[in-house]
């Protein structure tokens, strides 16, 4: 699952995980994104990491549109 790459299990649970591009760290205003999955579940946390991934992703993809474009 390509979500389990940004999965980070810290005490309280597991938490996604991904470095901001060097690029956007301007615009999104930090390096790096942090969220809770909020569960002590490996497999719904793996779920979770994938469907945010993808929609992170998206928005870096539009975000360096928008910067190269503009």
């Amino acid at each position: 699952m390509r979500g389990a790459n940004y999965l980070k299990q810290q005490s309280s649970g597991y938490y996604f995980r991904i470095h901001v591009p060097l690029a956007l760290r301007s615009a999104i205003g930090s390096k790096e994104i942090k969220y809770s999955l909020k569960t002590g579940s490996l497999r719904e946390a793996k779920l979770r990491a994938m469907q945010i991934s993808t929609k992170v992703k998206s928005l870096f993809q539009a975000l360096s549109n928008d910067t190269v474009g503009g």
